[in-house]
């Protein structure tokens, strides 16, 4: 078993905990680009509707993942959308969690961020940034409120 895989299973239950959404998004209208929850989508389509877009539809929803080059928020209500990181967003979301230094508990969004930033090493990391990514997750571990401690070996038993 990976240093991926032990991560992986210590974030996920608080990342499970942020919730995130399928990403929905608006057909029938042109390319509008905007990401909405279903609840969103669907209520904008009928407001298009209203408003004379007659084929304006909630579309996307069916998966719960899709790549994406940053976090996902719905652009109605602001709740974290499901994605996976794009080969280029993961470079970028590695760069920003090498500099940025949380000093907070680790709360179900950063968990989520965390395991999609693991999920991305394993896709598209070189054997430099699994360890870099590894090394980050280690070390963010310690602030998951209640966590057991990573070693080396594993997961040991304790906390902070």
């Amino acid at each position: 078993m990976s240093g991926l895989d032990d991560l992986l299973r210590l974030f996920r239950p608080l990342a499970r905990q942020a919730d995130a959404r399928p990403i929905c998004w608006i057909s029938g209208i042109g390319d509008a680009g905007t990401d909405y929850c279903p609840d969103c989508a669907r209520w904008k389509a009928k407001h298009l509707r209203r408003r004379g877009e007659k084929d304006a539809v909630a579309d996307g929803g069916w998966d719960h993942r899709r790549e994406s080059d940053g976090t996902s928020f719905c652009g109605g209500c602001g709740h974290l959308l499901g994605y996976s990181l794009s080969q280029y967003a993961f470079g970028e979301e590695l760069e920003h969690w090498s500099s940025d230094a949380l000093v907070e508990a680790i709360a179900p969004i950063h968990a989520y961020e965390i395991c999609e930033l693991l999920d991305g090493a394993r896709e598209y990391g070189t054997p430099e940034q699994v360890a870099e990514t590894v090394s980050i997750a280690t070390k963010l571990a310690a602030l998951i409120p209640s966590s057991p401690t990573p070693t080396p070996g594993g997961l040991a038993e304790g906390g902070r």
